[in-house]
């Protein structure tokens, strides 16, 4: 069972993040086969996106966002750890322009504090990090609030927002850019990303879907002040659904890049889209190419 929550997703390709249980004649009329699942399984709202062959077919919005508020399909949702491949293309398509390598060490440009006295931090480098090989938790609070190495880099997979985190402090630091400008200008512009933003934005204002518990009380929306690169960013599904086109459609990246993306692979769906719809399940990218061709991903979410 649910927690009164809303749900956003949509399906791209051959990756489809959450699926229904909707038979096909509910499928027909939708718009009465929604509301009544929201219903069912306590859920505040909905919202979704279909991407084929390149392109945005579908996207539609039920249930309410707010007290008296119904949802829409430009209703802001925090999409969790769906962030992270939106970070992570920030870092590839800056890897495209010459502006970083994802095998350089980072430790010239960026060593968190909490790492200034390991060795270990020498290793570090921006594909560790997006392919989840850091030796990092998956937050510093797992380790008594600061960050530390539960492993030696490279020495295996271990889901990391903190990796994220990481790699996007070292792109601000060698490129002297803050990493949310050169999210608006190497990804959101190009996609007509005109609603999604990591921190709040005045145009936010009564447009998130609250959070809403099991006993139907509504919640203030958590918005980050700074920068995660891993989590709390704000869009639409339409929004995102751009980006899926963008990375279906191979801009903004060189030819080697692109090769390195299409091996991101976090596809969870024997455990996501089967039926058990309740556990937690985590994204991001994985751009190395002599490890395992699957890493199955789950992520304790950040709150």
């Amino acid at each position: 069972m649910f927690d009164r929550r809303h749900l956003w997703f949509f399906s791209a390709g051959l990756w489809m993040s959450v699926a229904l249980s909707i038979g096909a004649q509910q499928l027909q009329d939708r718009a009465h086969a929604i509301p009544e699942l929201l219903r069912n399984e306590d859920v505040a709202s909905v919202s979704f996106a279909t991407v084929e062959g390149g392109r945005t077919v579908l996207a539609e919005a039920y249930g309410d966002a707010g007290p008296g508020v119904p949802a829409t399909n430009t209703t802001l949702y925090n999409i969790a750890s769906m962030t992270k491949p939106i970070s992570a293309e920030v870092i590839l398509r800056l890897a495209s322009e010459g502006k970083l390598s994802l095998d350089e060490p980072m430790y010239p440009y960026w060593i968190d504090p909490d790492l200034a006295a390991d060795p270990r931090a020498k290793l570090l480098t921006a594909r560790m990090a997006l392919d989840h090989q850091t030796g990092f938790p998956n937050w510093r609070r797992e380790t008594g609030g600061k960050l530390a190495f539960l492993r030696d880099p490279g020495a295996g997979f271990n889901y990391s927002g903190e990796g994220y985190q990481y790699a996007a402090r070292f792109a601000e630091k060698k490129t002297g850019t803050p990493f949310e400008q050169m999210a608006q200008t190497l990804v959101f512009d190009p996609a007509g990303m005109r609603r999604t933003a990591y921190t709040g934005r005045p145009w936010m204002e009564g447009q998130i879907a609250e959070p809403n518990t099991a006993d139907d009380q509504w919640l203030k929306p958590q918005i980050a002040t700074s920068f995660v690169a891993a989590d709390l960013l704000y869009t639409t599904p339409a929004q995102y659904a751009s980006f899926i086109e963008g990375l279906m459609n191979g801009s903004g990246e060189s030819p080697a890049i692109r090769s390195l993306r299409e091996r991101v692979l976090t596809d969870r769906r024997a455990q996501v889209c089967v039926g058990d719809l309740s556990g937690r399940g985590g994204h991001g990218s994985r751009v190395g190419g002599d490890q395992d061709a699957r890493k199955d991903v789950s992520d304790a979410y950040r709150e």
